[in-house]
């Protein structure tokens, strides 16, 4: 079994689920162990699990949705028909309203409108980012992920820090599609475990973009963030290092 099946098998079981007598799961899972751009890929795929399905656990029925179900039933009928066509017609309008009402809540606030400018891509970014995500590419050679986006995605021309290139190990990238613009993620990791997520958006995507070629800190959380801008990129760095570790790496 190579690394590519293994990782179809697992990212088909749930990511709490144990499988303890399945000897395919167990087999994939030591092939994943043994790699650790595939185990960390598996971790942002099972994250990003974890984070739809807290999400859509907390959603709530509007009020009075039971009363309106329980109205519809109890409607008399206005000529005669079939008991069970009408029952099936009630169920599939309530199932249509159930839908909808999931949609409008889990919807509503992406399709809403928002500031087109760099500080808004900060605040999504700051949201974003801690919760998970899957890479698109896995590969610790920036070379080659510079080659990958350049190739399919067209962006070119960025800078990675001379320290955050030679002192942590990448792990991988992706792309990050925001109101119809582009940015590019690389993944860091430090030593010690710490995590190092590097974006960088075309300065002219935003009307606000940093004016500093010297990046700015901020702490929110457990995250620190720095903000900076060279040549036609501008660049945002989110890690959970705090800022003097962070300072030494950029």
């Amino acid at each position: 079994m190579d690394k590519e099946q293994a990782l179809a098998i697992l990212r088909s079981c749930r990511s709490g689920g144990r499988h303890p007598d399945d000897p395919e799961i167990a087999a994939a899972r030591a092939v994943v162990a043994q790699d650790p751009d595939a185990h960390h890929f598996l971790e942002g795929e099972h994250a990003l699990d974890d984070a739809i399905a807290h999400q859509l656990g907390s959603l709530q029925p509007p009020t009075g949705l039971k009363e309106s179900i329980l109205a519809g039933l109890a409607l008399p009928e206005p000529s005669p028909r079939p008991a069970v066509p009408r029952r099936r017609a009630v169920l599939m309008a309530v199932s249509l309203l159930i839908v909808s009402t999931l949609a409008a809540v889990v919807w509503l606030p992406i399709l809403t409108s928002r500031p087109d400018s760099f500080a808004s891509f900060l605040t999504e970014m700051r949201d974003f980012l801690p919760q998970g995500f899957r890479l698109h590419y896995a590969n610790a050679d920036l070379a080659a992920v510079a080659r990958w986006f350049a190739e399919t995605h067209d962006i070119a021309h960025y800078q990675v820090p001379l320290a955050l290139a030679t002192q942590t190990r990448a792990t991988g990238c992706r792309t990050i599609d925001w109101y119809g613009k582009k940015a590019a993620l690389i993944c860091f990791y430090t030593s010690d475990g710490k995590v190092v997520h590097l974006v960088v958006l075309d300065r002219a995507a935003v009307p606000d973009p940093p004016t500093s070629a010297r990046p700015s800190y901020a702490r929110r959380d457990q995250w620190t963030s720095a903000t900076w801008s060279a040549g036609d990129k501008a660049y945002l760095v989110l890690s959970t290092l705090d800022e003097a570790r962070l300072r030494a790496l950029l």
